[in-house]
C-alpha cells in the first residue's frame, strides 16, 4: 500500500456465471463478521464491474495449507 503496509489480495475469476457474485458476497459477508485472532481481516473489497477483488491483512508465515499439509 502507499503507507508501506503489506496486504494480501485475493482475486475472484470472473465470469458469465451469477456463482461468482454469490461467493463474493458469501464471503465479505462471513469474514467481516468473524472476529478470531487465528483468522486474518478483511481490510476491504471492490466489486467494480467483472472485477471481485478481497483485501485481508496479510500473514507472513506461508499459507495454511503447507502448515497442515507439508509441501
Amino acid at each position: 500500500m502507499k503507507n508501506g503496509k503489506v496486504v494480501a489480495v485475493k482475486k475472484l475469476l470472473s465470469g458469465k456465471s451469477s456463482k461468482i457474485d454469490d461467493e463474493f458476497d458469501s464471503e465479505v459477508t462471513l469474514i467481516s463478521n468473524v472476529h478470531h485472532k487465528n483468522l486474518v481481516r478483511l481490510l476491504g473489497c471492490c466489486s467494480k464491474g467483472q472485477e471481485r477483488i478481497l483485501v485481508y491483512e496479510y500473514m507472513a508465515n506461508n499459507s495454511l495449507d503447507k502448515f497442515l499439509f507439508g509441501n
